[in-house]
């Protein structure tokens, strides 16, 4: 709710770390809400050079956005130490497994943008495992290496930029590899059925060709027992025959 930001907000501006430490203790899902009102930033170089790279809209901000602006405030009671802080408690209080990079402000850009923008090395490194990715582009066509404070934070932006390439490239080839097992193992299924099929194919022609054999042995023995029954009649009718002498 925005009414609820508002302490938050007014916290952070002022730097007190104890009261968004209370807050944030209160309520974290606090940290990723949006403030729909706008948060300019306060040097008027910093905020043409925004404009150039960010673009003009500086509303949609969550409250991690609102304390990376906040280094732009210039107040000799705050410390830039107690600001970075608030910032890492805000970073700390995440829900675990977040993606931050959807979390966008202004002209669609990211929280890593911002603190590229800004310059904020140490925030980068807090931020690069919430899910930010430095070739993500902003409603300019800005990634967060383009707007980067500094020749430094660029390459090292470029370095991680081609890290994540290079890991995203080996997970692909990995997963072609074990597709590509996948579709061997298959084709040795394929082949292992056929061959079981091709086997009972021939045990089946092999068994009846033994059916068959045997009906022959035994036709073969009828016509045998046939054969000699005949033999064994004819020589009965033979011992039977009148002899010649008494005709």
């Amino acid at each position: 709710m925005e009414m609820s930001l508002e302490p938050l907000i007014k916290a952070i501006r002022e730097g007190k770390l104890s009261v968004v430490q209370k807050l944030i203790a209160i309520n974290k899902n606090i940290v990723l809400e949006k403030y729909s009102g706008a948060i300019p930033f306060e040097d008027e170089d910093t905020r043409n050079e925004a404009e150039e790279l960010l673009g003009n809209d500086m509303t949609g901000m969550n409250s991690i956005h609102i304390a990376l602006m906040s280094l732009d405030i210039e107040d000799e009671n705050v410390k830039v130490e107690t600001r970075k802080k608030i910032i890492e408690e805000l970073i700390q209080a995440l829900p675990h497994g977040v993606d931050l990079s959807t979390y966008k402000w202004g002209n669609n850009n990211t929280t890593l943008h911002l603190a590229s923008f800004l310059g904020e090395k140490n925030i980068i490194n807090k931020i690069l495992g919430k899910g930010e990715d430095p070739s993500q582009e902003n409603g300019l066509g800005k990634t967060p290496i383009d707007v980067a404070a500094d020749y430094e934070i660029s390459e090292y932006l470029t370095n991680i930029n081609n890290d994540m390439i290079e890991k995203r490239e080996e997970e692909l080839r990995r997963k072609e590899i074990f597709l590509d097992t996948l579709k061997k193992c298959e084709n040795v299924k394929i082949t292992l059925e056929q061959n079981k099929q091709e086997k009972e194919k021939l045990e089946n022609e092999s068994k009846a060709k033994l059916e068959n054999q045997e009906k022959g042995n035994d036709n073969d023995e009828n016509d045998d027992k046939i054969s000699n029954k005949m033999i064994d009649v004819k020589e009965e009718l033979s011992e039977k025959e009148i002899p010649k002498s008494y005709q």
